[in-house]
């Protein structure tokens, strides 16, 4: 009789489909021994129950409310080469300037344009807080960090200040290397003797390809990158402009990551000729032959990938969950889960003081932890 009931109970469909669900759901949790002999889970605590850090960066730059007599393209373009920085419309009466100054300090330059400061708010644009957690994110992935979460604080106005980022499993050190630091890549053009002109940052690059030799046969080792539509026409007038299509070798093009050159070469003659005619999207920076050219290749592209943020940033608060103390936090929960489940155990016996009742209901608790 106990084995025709064992029976049936397992042909009824609801608990064949239990099983399966937890039979997968444990192939999902993966219990198992890593390479120490320790047992290990694909799951992802989280900051709180493992080892990990959060990190606050605060934005160098303001958005103002602003009127001018001038036409407002030619206000913008004017007040963009004498902040030195980029400066972007975000609606008919603010402007996003991404370099940090304060009030006092913009208001000579807005004079010197015909135009006046109406409102002041450190930090960016929604429109570029949204493209900064993105890049967080594509880095902080490309870097294969797990359990990772970026968010935006933004103020009623509209306005972000800071960006935080959570990472478990990763300590204090580990994450100021991956997003604290500045990462503002930019490229240059030389014009004349040592002077260069602004032509991109990073946030015109879309994406970077992996380390690889030529694709015109010549056998030296470089990386690919794509630039956006508006950057590759940015470009192509900048090449002309400044003469690195016609005399490639006295007008370099330089990379520079927080500042520092990662690179400089000359315009390829075939790029230069072809940037005559049309602007391209696809480029490939060449960092020679050999395995020194293998390794500055290899340089670049994590240079290319770190520094794609359009506006710079501060360290303004970060904190840590050690693994000792995530542990305890951890094996607290356990502890409380386990009192749980008994007390919830207990309390359906004392109702039904049935045992044919309890330990099914137990087992379906138990089966919905897992």
């Amino acid at each position: 009789m106990k084995q025709e009931r064992i029976k049936d109970l397992f042909s009824d469909w609801r608990v064949l489909v239990l099983i399966v669900l937890l039979v997968l759901s444990v192939i999902a949790i993966y219990p198992h021994f890593d390479s120490n002999g320790n047992l290990t889970t694909n799951l992802q605590y989280g900051l709180d129950f493992q080892q990990g850090s959060w990190i606050q960066l605060e934005f160098k730059a303001e958005v103002v409310g602003f009127t001018t007599t001038e036409p407002v393209d030619t206000f913008v373009a004017n007040l963009s080469k004498s902040l030195d920085t980029d400066v972007v419309q975000v609606d008919a009466n603010h402007l996003e300037i991404r370099k940090s100054y304060t009030q006092a300090e913009l208001q000579p330059y807005f004079a010197a344009e015909d135009g006046t400061v109406v409102s002041y708010q450190p930090g960016i644009s929604a429109t570029t807080a949204d493209l900064v957690k993105q890049i967080l994110v594509d880095k902080i992935n490309s870097m294969g960090t797990k359990d990772a979460k970026v968010n935006t604080i933004t103020g009623l106005n509209g306005v972000t200040q800071y960006v935080r980022v959570e990472m478990a499993g990763v300590d204090m050190n580990q994450a100021q290397q991956i997003v604290g630091k500045q990462g503002k890549f930019e490229i240059r053009i030389q014009t004349t003797g040592n002077q260069t002109e602004h032509v991109l940052y990073g946030d015109s690059i879309t994406s970077v390809a992996v380390p690889s030799q030529s694709p015109a046969g010549s056998g030296n080792w470089g990386v690919g990158f794509t630039l956006s539509s508006d950057g590759a026409a940015t470009f192509q007038n900048a090449a002309i402009t400044y003469g690195a299509t016609t005399d490639p070798a006295d007008h370099k093009l330089t990379m520079l990551l927080d500042n520092q050159s990662v690179y400089s070469a000359p315009l390829s003659q075939a790029l230069a000729g072809s940037l005559q005619s049309e602007p391209t999207t696809q480029l490939f920076a060449s960092t020679g032959s050999g395995t020194s050219g293998e390794q500055q290749a290899t340089n670049l592209e994590i240079q290319l990938r770190a520094g794609a943020l359009p506006v710079d940033v501060d360290i303004a608060g970060s904190g840590s969950t050690s693994a000792s103390l995530g542990q305890h936090y951890m094996e607290m929960c356990l502890i409380a889960g386990i009192l749980a489940l008994i007390m919830v155990a207990f309390v359906i016996f004392y109702r039904y003081r049935e045992p044919r009742i309890v330990l099914p209901m137990v087992l379906i608790n138990a089966s919905e932890i897992v």
